[in-house]
Order: structure tokens, then sequence, then C-alpha cells
């Protein structure tokens, strides 16, 4: 349990879809995940209490189907992060545990890879991050990022890709940190008590091959009010691959989230 005064960031929530309603406005930052694009006004009322909220349009994979016009939603995410200058791309991402539930399990797959390339598309055209869930398909995630990130001598914008509560393989970690050696593109990879938890052996085999200035902490929660013991929890489990303390941990949180944030690049 946290048991410092200091409230810590939270890196990935959804406190706006708290069925009770939101009746508790955190005082500590946040970066609030949209599932889908009908919540976007509510994500943007949300953040405006206080400017180190960080707003996040996107659509989740869970809800690609909703998106019926990609070209447009496209052109959609675009304009509200031109209107919104703190504003990241988010949540998005390829979920084929969900699309293998869909009638016609090949179309929901292409349409998920469409719609993420929507939003690849409006971070690069925008300058800014994006938080990238990804389930059983990093494969897809793989190709994909080889396909739109460019040499690292690139004049144009550099990609910043959050992996939302990251279950990939330790292998796969590795590939990402080798091709941000040789490309425009920096990784950061979010961990999460409620998800990583269930795996705590496997998360801490990734975790002792990043760099901690690579680590971010995530609640993913929609109640407010449990997120600081959350990301206290998390940051435990990680401080004790790590042999370190959970104060380490999120301090260093804290800095990479600063990091983030001033990569924000406006077009």
């Amino acid at each position: 349990r946290n048991t410092t005064t200091r409230q810590w960031t939270d890196s990935h929530c959804h406190y706006h879809l708290e069925t009770r309603g939101f009746d508790h406005i955190p005082t500590f930052p946040f970066f609030l995940m949209s599932t889908q694009q009908a919540e976007w006004s509510k994500v943007t009322a949300l953040c405006s209490s206080n400017s180190t909220n960080i707003p996040c349009y996107g659509v989740h994979p869970w809800y690609a189907h909703t998106v019926s016009n990609v070209a447009l939603f496209e052109q959609e995410l675009i304009a509200h992060l031109r209107q919104q200058p703190q504003a990241i791309v988010g949540e998005c991402g390829l979920d084929f545990i969900a699309s293998a539930k869909a009638h016609d399990v090949d179309a929901a797959k292409a349409h998920q890879l469409a719609v993420f390339r929507a939003h690849m598309t409006a971070a690069y055209m925008t300058g800014r991050p994006l938080s990238v869930h990804c389930v059983k398909a990093f494969h897809a995630l793989e190709c994909e990022l080889k396909r739109v990130i460019k040499p690292r001598d690139s004049r144009d914008h550099h990609l910043v890709v959050v992996l939302h509560s990251f279950g990939g393989s330790l292998e796969f970690a590795k590939l990402l940190m080798a091709l941000e050696k040789k490309s425009a593109v920096t990784f950061y990879f979010g961990f999460s008590d409620c998800i990583n938890q269930r795996n705590p052996a496997k998360t801490g085999k990734v975790v002792k091959v990043l760099p901690i200035q690579k680590i971010l902490l995530e609640s993913d929660l929609t109640v407010a009010l449990e997120a600081q013991d959350a990301l206290y929890r998390i940051a435990s489990l990680l401080a004790d691959h790590l042999t370190t303390t959970p104060h380490t941990i999120l301090e260093q949180h804290e800095s990479n989230v600063q990091d983030i944030v001033s990569r924000l690049v406006h077009d």
C-alpha cells in the first residue's frame, strides 16, 4: 500500500468510465485514455481541471468495429489532436483475441489493422506519442512498426510508442530495443498491477532487460480512488525484480512521464 504523502502520475487510466459517476476528480496527474470516439468530449472535459492532465484520443481495438469509415476517422482524429496541444493518441492497438470472436475473423483483423494504421498516421502527422494495446498480435505489431517508422536520421517526426501493460515476450522486448537503436522511434513500456501481476515471473524477466528510463506505471483503472495504491503495488513488483525500492521506481517513472510530455511536437 502507498504510505507516502506524494501522489504519482497515472500514465494510463479510464476514470471517465466509472459507472458510479465521476464524482472524485484526482489531484494527481493522469493520462486519460478514451476507448471509443464517443468518449472524446468527456475525456476533454475531465482533463480540463488541471494542465498536467493528458487527454488521450483513440479507439481501443475492442471497439474497432465502431469505426465505419477509416479515412474519415483518421481526419477527425488529426483535427481533434490539433485542437488539443497537450493530447496524445490512445488507446489504440491490436487485439487478435477480440477479433477471434468475430463472425469473419480475417475481416475483423484487417479492419483492426486499418484502424490502427489511422492512429499511427495521426501520431506522425501531429507529432504526438501513442499508447498501444497489443494482445496475441505481436508479430502483426512488429510488421506495422517496421512498415511506418523511419530511419534514425530521418527529418520526419520521431515516433514515440508506449506499450500499454506490456505482455510481450522477453524476445519481443529485446527486438523493440534493437529497433529503437536504428530507427526514429522511442519505446516506453507500461506496467500495471491489474494486468502484469497475473504473471509476475514473466514481468520480472522482461523488466530486467529494460533500461529503467523506459518504464512507466499504469493503473488501467476506472476508479481514481484506487489508483495510487495500484501504482505502488506495481512499483513494488518491479522493484523486487530490480533489487531496488518502490520509491526509486516511482521517482524514475515520474521522470519518464516528463520525458514523454516534453516530446510532444506540434505540427
